[in-house]
Formats: C-alpha cells, structure tokens, sequence
C-alpha cells in the first residue's frame, strides 16, 4: 500500500561538516517528487537518510502516519534503486527480481505471480533467464526497478537511476518511467543532478544546494519563478542572462540602469528600490531581434537543427539569445535585441523580487 512522506528539521553532519541542513519537505501519496540538484549539494545524503542507510543529527521521518526516524531499512517498506544496478551478477534475471521476495519468504506461487507480473509491465518478460552480463545498460535498469516493483513498498526511492546511460537511452527511459509511474501511481522520491530529468518526470521538484532547499515547486514554478539566483542559473539551458545595475526610475516608472543601458521593467513590486543594486535576469528564450534597449555585435553561434543559440558580445559581456533557424545575421554583425517581460527578473540580495 502506498503512502506519502514527510520529512521535518533533517540535519545531518560528517567529520563536523554539516551536508544536510534543517530540511523539511512532503510527497504526497502517488506522488512523483523530484530531488535536483548539483553534486555534492547532500541530496543522496537525504535519500539515504529516509532510506534508513544513514541516522539524522536532528528531525524526523514519517511514511504515512508513521514516524520511521530510527526504524531499520527493513522496517521501512521502501524500495531504493541505485545509479549502479547491484544486480548478483552469478543469478538470473528471474533470481534477482525474485530475492527481496524470498528474502521475506513469500510463497513461491506468489512470488512467481509478482515476478512475472513486474517483467512484463517492463517489457523484460523474455529475459528471465539471462544473467545480468547478457543484458544492455538499460535491460539491466529495468531488472532493477523490476526488483524493486515485486516488494510492493510504501514509497521508492531512486538515486539517479539513469546516469550511467546513454543520452539516446536517458531519453527512452525518461518516457518509460513516466508511464510507468502513471500505471502504478506510486509514491516517488527520484534523486537527480539532471534538470531535463527533473523537468520531465517530476510532478513537483525540490531544489537543493548546499544541503539547503533552495525552492519547492512544480516544473512550471521554478522555471517561470525562480525564488533566487541559484534557482534561476541552474534550472534551464542555456542558463540565464545576469547583467548588475540598479533600479532607476523614468517618468515616474522604475527601470534598469547600467552604464548607457536603461530597461524599463514592466512590473510591479519595484517600490523602495530605486537605486539600490540588483541583478537583472533574462532568459535566452526571451531575446529577440528587433527595436530594443540592448545592442551588441555577434559573437558565436551554435546551429542546433531549428535553433540557434546566438552570443552576443555587448559592453563587455555576453548575452545568450534562444531563437529559430531564420536568424540571419552572421559573426561580426551588429544587432539589436528587445526582450519579453515574461522572461525578465529582478534580483536583489539573490532573492527574486518577481518571485
């Protein structure tokens, strides 16, 4: 049976450096939840820690109503699939989907019926009786999510499942755990470095760096709405645009003062702010040629089939255009650029004031 999570206050320190801290969050029931985040931010550490591998400094862990803080990994009822697959090299594929379940002496016509059942919903049916070394990285993938769907768990738990694959194959699998997730409705924390992973699969995402939670929110949220710089850079390829300034004011609305520039901000929430320091945000998507404040000359440009991904050189910085495949301009020229109010922030102090 399914259930959500909650976690509260987790701190966790080693050799005296803390790597998680004060982190509280919930996935609801059937929920598809999304860890993101760099390496080395502590969001293995927080998988490890719900999974009963590590024991927190500090805060609690509850799977459905039940607080599981100091309870063994077996008394947890999660299922954890690791980036490396941990498949028994010297058993077969029916053998390693089926030892969780011998392991907790379910009967053999059960345990046939759950095996058999997980390998097909898998497409790896024909495969049983291989051993793990005949299989391709993603079969091998596959065996290890089937092992983990037979136990029926409370919550799974996936640490960057899909690293060690191709990116051809990272896409194909990208799509088979979204449908598989939305077949059997499981309660899911997937832990990834990857942001097309975490844009694609996650229902929601929580968004960690330095062993703090930076944003929680749906994919749409921490795109459109970045809550700090962090967030901005990180979710989103190529990553914003972060030119300094500060805010100005013309005929009496507020605007984005550096050197010659001046943008109008099309926004509100800009009150008490004139003059102080800020970091004005653009995403490369929200560029484009025409009659605007921001002019620079051509610097590079990458043809990507029916895009460009355009570096303009501009006073001494460079700005990072997203547009089609009918841009025209060649290395060298000059051009102009305006910008969709809808891809524009303002950061003050790293916090987003459009947020």
């Amino acid at each position: 049976m399914m259930a959500g999570l909650r976690v509260e206050g987790l701190t966790k320190s080693f050799n005296g450096n803390r790597v998680i801290d004060d982190v509280s969050f919930e996935v609801e029931e059937g929920e598809f939840c999304v860890l993101l985040g760099p390496s080395g931010c502590g969001k293995t550490t927080v998988l490890r820690l719900i999974a009963g591998l590590e024991t927190p400094d500090r805060g609690r862990i509850y799977i459905g109503d039940k607080e599981v803080t100091h309870l063994s990994p077996r008394e947890r009822d999660v299922a954890m699939v690791f980036q490396s697959y941990a498949l028994y090299p010297h058993m077969t594929v029916y053998e390693n989907m089926a030892f969780p379940l011998r392991m907790r002496k379910v009967q053999r016509e059960e345990m046939e019926k759950r095996v058999l059942e997980a390998a097909r919903l898998l497409n790896i049916a024909e495969l049983l009786g291989r051993k793990p070394r005949e299989l391709s990285g993603g079969q091998r993938q596959r065996v290890a999510i089937g092992r983990a769907i037979v136990r029926n768990p409370s919550l799974f738990l996936f640490d960057e499942p899909l690293s060690n694959l191709d990116a051809k194959l990272r896409a194909a699998m990208r799509i088979e755990l979204a449908s598989l997730h939305r077949r059997l409705r499981a309660t899911t924390l997937y832990v990834t470095h990857d942001q097309v992973e975490a844009m694609t699969l996650g229902q929601r995402i929580i968004l960690l760096d330095e062993g703090r939670i930076q944003q929680i929110g749906t994919p749409e949220d921490v795109y459109e709405r970045p809550s700090n710089i962090f967030v901005a850079t990180f979710v989103g390829t190529p990553q914003m645009n972060l030119l300094k300034g500060r805010i100005g004011m013309r005929d009496g609305r507020p605007c984005f003062v550096r050197k010659d520039l001046l943008v109008d901000l099309p926004f509100g929430g800009l009150e008490g702010y004139e003059g102080k320091e800020v970091v004005l945000g653009i995403r490369p998507e929200a560029l484009a040629e025409g009659e605007g404040p921001f002019s620079g000359r051509v610097e590079f440009i990458e043809h990507l089939g029916p895009e460009r991904i355009v570096y303009i050189s501009m006073d001494g910085e460079t700005l990072v255009m997203r547009t089609g495949s009918g841009f025209s301009r060649s290395i060298g020229e000059g051009v102009r650029l305006k910008a969709d109010p809808s891809g524009m922030h303002i950061f003050y102090e790293g916090r987003n004031l459009r947020a």
